[in-house]
């Protein structure tokens, strides 16, 4: 069953997007008849799931977005990517090429600076905990990719500006 629509509405810049329209209620902010973002095609936006393309977000190209995923404001997914799981973009935020993004939120940048102090954080793996260093910026805690394939024994490596994360091979260094 189809959850929405692509109505005739053309993007004000891009003609080729057009927005969406809820057939259907989608969650408890879409009801049925609520007008979306803007998307290129049906394979933008999926028709299962709660996810949603809210205000004049777009999703073009070959990107999708999936599950439980909102996009918000002006932020644009596109290229290859992947947005998924219950991640939300707001402001400017772009996802493009060649990634895969499965949860949290993203906010285009304020302008400030931002400076990050020197942190350990103790991470659990089953029984055993470790202590892993990794960066405070505004009160979240970042973490190597890197440092967290060493610690699980999972490859991550990078290819065309994509980030390659494969549980099935071994930390590769």
């Amino acid at each position: 069953m189809s959850k929405y629509k692509i109505t005739e509405i053309e993007h004000p810049k891009y003609p080729w997007l057009h927005r969406i329209q809820a057939v259907s209620d989608v969650n408890e902010k879409v009801p049925k008849g609520t007008l979306g973002g803007f998307i290129e095609n049906e394979n933008n936006l999926s028709q299962e799931g709660t996810c949603w393309i809210y205000d004049d977000a777009i999703c073009c190209e070959n990107g999708e977005v999936k599950e439980e995923a909102a996009l918000y404001d002006g932020s644009l997914v596109r290229g290859y990517a992947v947005v998924t799981g219950d991640t939300t973009f707001y402001d400017r935020a772009v996802a493009k090429r060649d990634c895969y993004i499965c949860g949290g939120e993203l906010k285009s940048g304020d302008g400030r600076t931002k400076t990050g102090s020197k942190m350990y954080s103790p991470v659990f793996v089953g029984e055993n905990s470790a202590r892993m260093a990794g960066y405070n910026i505004d009160g979240n805690n970042f973490l190597r990719l890197r440092d967290i394939g060493k610690l699980f024994n999972f490859y991550v490596g990078w290819d065309n500006n994509s980030v390659i994360i494969n549980s099935g091979s071994e930390y590769n260094g």
